[in-house]
């Protein structure tokens, strides 16, 4: 796994829009720590946290809400309560983040990879019967870019064999299906607090949400150490909490996010306007009746080598999400799994720039550079679009 975990690390992205960063933060943020810095008891400061939870869950419209330390550690909670360990399997996708694969393999499962629609990026369910086995514990869908999964079809085929569905919404964040939140659709969603996320804190978080009363009650006790029990006994986790040094970011984040989320749609929309024309370019969709949050945009291209070194050239900020992550879907393939429509979205994907640092002259730029890159007629791109 550290081999693998090897190839997924690269040079990190030249261009984010941290969260914490959009303007009127500071002065909620400060408040907030200003409050923290002046509460006097662990008490205190557990209610501060039980509060964002709360605040957390009733944006979500979820009914339980449990902090913890990392979006991680939040998965790895959520499958070990739900059953996952030796001998079992998760199926999922390889078109994620690593850790995702990580906290499959340190709980000694097994990963079973369905491919991905190459037109979304995201989890194809039409391959989910295939890779169910005896085995299997939970269906991990991934809400990759800030969009949805295909939430119904997916619990359709888990009701239909019984199985627990565990959404991995760290990057959904801000995206719906139908009007209802990422993370809310299965058992238990789990989500990431990293700062490069849409609510997102420079000390990390994560947090575990669902509506089920008993599963929420097995999960606030898997999170924390029993300390009466503890004095006799070991314990069977590992303590995992939101600090409460986060908070005062996530709140400003949260606050701010249905604003931040219609910023990029926006900025989005130019991109699909732009690029039209432009040969073997196309950005990627999301699944009907989904509504994004555009957590990045998604450039796929047959010409991405020379659009990479074309934007380096000029200074842009285009990057690979996961540089080498092509590397490891392939050594997945060579394990067993099919995966083609991943591990072509691995090798011809680039991550457009998003944020309020990114203006209609910057896209327009990077357009024209794509399509010189591209080899095809520079043609007036910028035509209409003002500053």
């Amino acid at each position: 796994m550290r081999a693998l975990t090897q190839l997924m690390f690269g040079r990190p992205p030249a261009f984010h829009d941290f969260p914490q960063r959009h303007e009127g933060a500071s002065a909620a943020i400060g408040a907030g720590f200003r409050h923290v810095l002046g509460l006097r008891s662990l008490n205190q400061l557990q209610t501060y946290v039980t509060d964002f939870e709360q605040s957390f869950a009733r944006h979500l419209g979820v009914a339980h809400a449990i902090g913890q330390a990392s979006g991680t550690s939040a998965l790895h909670l959520a499958l070990r309560q739900a059953g996952v360990g030796p001998g079992t399997e998760v199926v999922t996708v390889a078109n994620t983040w690593v850790t995702t694969l990580t906290v499959i393999h340190e709980l000694g499962a097994k990963c079973c990879f369905v491919d991905i629609d190459p037109a979304t990026g995201l989890m194809d369910a039409s391959g989910l019967q295939q890779a169910i086995t005896p085995r299997t514990a939970v269906i991990l869908p991934v809400h990759m870019y800030g969009s949805m999964a295909p939430m119904r079809e997916i619990l359709r085929i888990a009701r239909d064999h019984g199985l627990r569905v565990v959404e991995d919404a760290c990057q959904g964040i801000g995206a719906s299906l139908e009007g209802r939140a990422a993370g809310t659709w299965g058992d238990v969603g789990c989500f990431s607090f990293h700062a490069t996320k849409l609510v997102g804190a420079p000390c990390d978080g994560g947090m575990v949400v669902t509506d089920r009363a008993d599963v929420a009650q097995a999960l606030r006790h898997d999170a924390v150490v029993d300390w009466a029990l503890a004095l006799v006994t070991p314990q069977p986790c590992v303590p995992s909490r939101l600090s409460p040094l986060a908070v005062p970011f996530l709140a400003a984040n949260l606050s701010a996010l249905t604003r931040n989320v219609s910023l990029r749609r926006d900025q989005v929309s130019v991109y699909q306007h732009l690029l039209q024309g432009v040969p073997g370019a196309r950005l990627l969709i999301s699944p009907e009746g989904v509504s994004p949050a555009h957590r990045n945009c998604i450039l796929v291209s047959p010409h991405k080598a020379a659009i990479l070194a074309a934007c380096r050239a000029d200074g842009l900020p285009v990057e690979e999400i996961y540089p080498g992550s092509h590397m490891l879907v392939e050594r997945m393939q060579a394990d067993g799994a099919v995966l083609p429509c991943t591990v072509a979205l691995a090798r011809d994907h680039l991550a457009l720039p998003l944020g309020r640092q990114v203006g209609k002259r910057l896209q327009a730029r990077l357009v024209n550079v794509i399509q010189r890159a591209s080899r095809v007629p520079q043609v007036a791109v910028s035509a209409g679009v003002q500053a």
